[in-house]
């Protein structure tokens, strides 16, 4: 399955961008948007697209690329109704891509990264799965059952959408069997799980789920 990597102006590290870059994963497109590509220079990675309002990125930075032939410059106006991250998942869905990893969506803009954080689901439900990742977080929308690999990770359930999940735990420190999670349940009961085997599973047959995983 084809997979891109989105840098976005957010909280970026230059040793998270490298290690995603350099990983076994096999991007077919790297996307820079708006200040996102400002590491990507410093790190002398090319993108193969550069997009957003470029409201953030230094006019100096964006002129070293506007003329090359082997990078399409998107600019989009300042005022709008998308922000800038959801316009680079746009352009994957015209793409035909399906897995997206983003750097860069979480950060010092709260209202930004709550977004984000939605904008997994509301691509998740377009059949697109999107990925934050930061130093500390992996975040990602679930639509069905699967298992997370043990890393000594914190791991947190957030229902999202409106249908409830009748959620069970298994292998995890609190194990929970068919417990409804919906808004009218408390927001704090599914935070912070660790997974005591090898590998845990996360039980459900409907609805959808924002997953994050986290490390100190």
């Amino acid at each position: 399955m084809e997979k891109a990597l989105i840098i976005a102006g957010g909280d970026n590290k230059d040793i998270l961008i490298e290690s995603l870059y350099n990983s076994d994963e096999s991007y077919k497109v790297l996307i820079a948007v708006d200040r996102g590509l400002e590491i990507l220079d410093k790190l002398q990675i090319k993108p193969d697209y550069i997009l957003g309002d470029f409201d953030s990125v230094s006019e100096k930075i964006i002129n070293k690329y506007i003329n090359r032939n082997d990078i399409s410059i998107i600019k989009h106006a300042v005022e709008k109704d998308a922000s800038d991250t959801e316009l680079a998942l746009d352009l994957c869905a015209k793409l035909g891509i399906k897995e997206v990893t983003i750097a860069g969506a979480t950060g010092n803009r709260a209202d930004h990264e709550l977004a984000n954080i939605r904008l997994t689901y509301y691509y998740k439900i377009k059949g697109m799965n999107v990925t934050l990742i930061d130093q500390n977080n992996k975040i990602y929308c679930a639509d069905s059952s699967f298992s997370i690999l043990n890393s000594g990770q914190y791991v947190s359930f957030f229902p999202i959408g409106e249908a409830a999940v009748l959620l069970t735990l298994e292998n995890f420190k609190y194990e929970i069997d068919r417990v409804q999670l919906n808004y009218n349940k408390s927001p704090t009961f599914a935070v912070g799980n660790n997974i005591i085997a090898d590998s845990g599973n996360i039980i459900f047959d409907s609805g959808y789920l924002i997953v994050i995983e986290s490390i100190d």
